[in-house]
């Protein structure tokens, strides 16, 4: 018997470069997005102790596709993340 989700918005598994920026000089922290749905996200980014709380996740070079994160959880090499939706949404 396959394990039970629970999650309310659906995960689409993916395997996808991206970037975490974050901070007054916006610092870009390449990483990999594993999984994603409408209102978080699970990214492999190794030594992810110095990343905040809260940055941006940018998933496209042009910058012009990103979402502002809170980090919900970290495991490991991997952290678990809910995008902050704006006001009304």
């Amino acid at each position: 018997m396959g394990k039970r989700e629970n999650r309310k918005f659906a995960r689409r598994e993916t395997n996808y470069p991206v970037h975490v920026g974050y901070g007054p000089d916006l610092v870009l922290v390449p990483c990999t997005l594993k999984d994603i749905s409408d209102r978080g996200a699970r990214l492999l980014m190794p030594g992810n102790g110095d990343v905040p709380d809260d940055f941006l996740l940018f998933l496209s070079e042009s910058g012009r596709a990103h979402r502002r994160c809170k980090v919900a959880w970290r495991v490991g090499d991997q952290l678990g993340v809910k995008f902050v939706l704006p006001e009304g949404e």
